[in-house]
Formats: structure tokens, sequence, C-alpha cells
């Protein structure tokens, strides 16, 4: 009796283990050869990006406040640094130029369904220690140095890598792109 238990109990750590197993959800993890790019006196580093789902009742489906109705919109979650390089005046910014998003040599747009649009924050640096548990891109001054945080409603991906694409810069009248490409977006 005290035999059949034990294989029972054998036979069931070995099924559950196997079922574990077989239902692994989590991805490997990918290198990427840099996220840092420089133009000029300006370096732009990408430090987050990742699909979200944003809840809402307003501007889905050509309607507005749809108060008793939450709609589940697909969203892309991006974080990244800009740091002036040398010792030129930052008379204001960073300045925002917009960010898009290509697959397959195509840009991205966002869904009909809802009307594009999101959220942005700029911090200074030293106001963050680290970021998703990650230590912070080291910086030549923190003085000058921005970390600029954006969410962006109803962009859906098909493949596992996009090129991003920020426009920035410390000065309205110099934004530049800066291109990171073969990015992974799980």
């Amino acid at each position: 009796m005290k035999r059949s238990i034990v294989v029972s109990s054998i036979l069931f750590i070995v099924m559950v283990s196997t079922i574990i197993a077989s239902t692994k959800t989590t991805k490997d993890i990918e290198p990427i050869t840099s996220t840092s790019v420089t133009i000029g006196d300006m370096r732009v580093t990408l430090m987050n990006i990742a699909r979200t789902v944003s809840l809402s009742n307003q501007y889905v489906n050509g309607q507005d406040d749809k108060k008793d109705q939450l709609y589940a919109v697909p969203s892309v979650y991006v974080e990244f640094l800009i740091e002036r390089l040398g010792d030129t005046p930052i008379k204001t910014g960073p300045h925002d130029g917009g960010i898009e998003f290509w697959e397959n040599g195509k840009k991205i747009s966002a869904l009909g369904s809802v009307i594009h649009g999101g959220v942005g924050e700029t911090k200074q640096y030293q106001s963050i220690e680290s970021t998703f548990g990650f230590d912070m891109p080291k910086v030549d001054n923190p003085d000058r140095a921005r970390i600029r945080i954006i969410s962006e409603r109803g962009f859906v991906f098909k493949s596992k890598r996009i090129e991003v694409r920020i426009r920035t810069s410390f000065d309205e009248n110099e934004l530049q792109w800066f291109v990171f490409e073969n990015i992974p977006i799980y």
C-alpha cells in the first residue's frame, strides 16, 4: 500500500513537472547590440519598451465617454534617456518631436478605431535611481540628462522586432531623428 502511494506520488510529480515544462510561457532573453545613438552633441539611450494595455472608456470606436463600457486598447510604453554632451548651454527642453514605430520597413499607424495619442513626462536624471530594477545608464554629467517616458495608444506589433524612431533635442530648432533598429518587442 505504501509503495503504491509512493509510486503514485512520484508519477503525479513527474506529470505535473511535464505539464509545467510544456506550458512554459517565458521567452528566451535575447541580447541586442546597442541602445544608444549619438548625433552631434546629443545622445539618446533607449531604456525600456513594452507592449501594454490601456483601459479606456474614451476615444474608442468613435465614441466619447461611455461610462459603462471599458475597452482594452493596445498601447506601447517607451522610456529613454536624452543627454547633452559637451558644454553647450541647455536653454530649454528636451523637446519632443514625436516617436514612430516601424515594422519590416513600414511605418506602423495607430489602429483606426482608436484616436491616436498618449501621455508623456520628463524627469531629471537624478530623480530616478533605477528603472524596473536595473541600474540607470551612465551619463557624463547628470545635470545634462533627462528621462522621457511616453505611452502611446493604439499600436499593435506583428513582429518580434521593430525599429523605434525618436525625434528629440534640447533645442526646438535642432530636432533630430534617433533610430533604434532591431529592437525586441514581445
